[in-house]
């Protein structure tokens, strides 16, 4: 994690995905037009997302623009897989839970909590239909780890208070435990009628070898002051 001033207040921004928290993953996954080529996003709002700003402005100087590519330059440059295999346990605040591997041990309560909340979500797949990520892992590791934390049976508003302390996690943590979850719970039934698919295309590798042409042919550097 780095540590950047902008208009004379310091911000945290994660300089490889290790950095990512699970809230800003999400909203990465859910927000950052994911939809267009990777060369028509807008980049200033994937900063904002990665520095928890919300900036409304962004004067497009020549000197801000390099400075903006400089930090968050590594998201393309970093070699990042998540990993597939579930953990079997999982430290959250002072408690370490052991994972339950079987979803069926949901209650009743919890299933129909998480598929409601699950279908206001968002869900990413490539042109051929594949999900490849969720919005809402978070949500899904408290609703289910909730009870086993707490050793009471299932509250949702508790689960509310839970889904905050996780989002705040590392997403390399939380995100094969959430996929995992939720991947399973939606198998068992419908799948979530109101959820908006967003199409990712095969325009990624192109983009990269682009911006990654344009970020060493201009003489990078890192400011540490911005004018927004």
């Amino acid at each position: 994690m780095d540590v950047i001033e902008l208009n004379g207040k310091q911000y945290n921004r994660p300089t490889c995905y290790e950095d990512i928290t699970t809230r800003q993953y999400e909203r990465i996954v859910s927000e950052w037009d994911m939809t267009k080529h990777p060369a028509d996003r807008n980049y200033f709002q994937l900063f904002c997302i990665l520095v928890n700003a919300d900036f409304k402005m962004f004067h497009e100087t020549s000197e801000n623009e390099v400075t903006l590519m400089n930090s968050i330059k590594w998201y393309w440059n970093s070699e990042f897989k998540f990993d597939e295999t579930l953990p079997k346990a999982l430290k959250i605040g002072d408690k370490i839970v052991m994972l339950p591997t079987d979803v069926g041990d949901l209650s009743p309560g919890q299933n129909i909590h998480l598929r409601q909340y699950l279908d206001t979500k968002s869900i990413l797949q490539d042109a051929d239909g594949n999900v490849l990520d969720y919005t809402s892992y978070a949500m899904a590791v408290a609703v289910y780890l909730q009870p086993i934390l707490d050793e009471s049976k299932f509250d949702f508003k508790r689960a509310l208070e839970l889904e905050k302390q996780i989002a705040e996690m590392p997403i390399y943590l939380i995100r094969p435990i959430g996929f995992f979850i939720i991947a399973n719970v939606l198998n068992y039934g419908r799948k979530p009628e109101r959820s908006w698919l967003k199409t990712l295309t095969n325009h990624t590798r192109t983009a990269k070898r682009t911006l990654q042409t344009w970020l060493s042919g201009n003489g990078l550097y890192l400011m540490r002051t911005l004018v927004w």
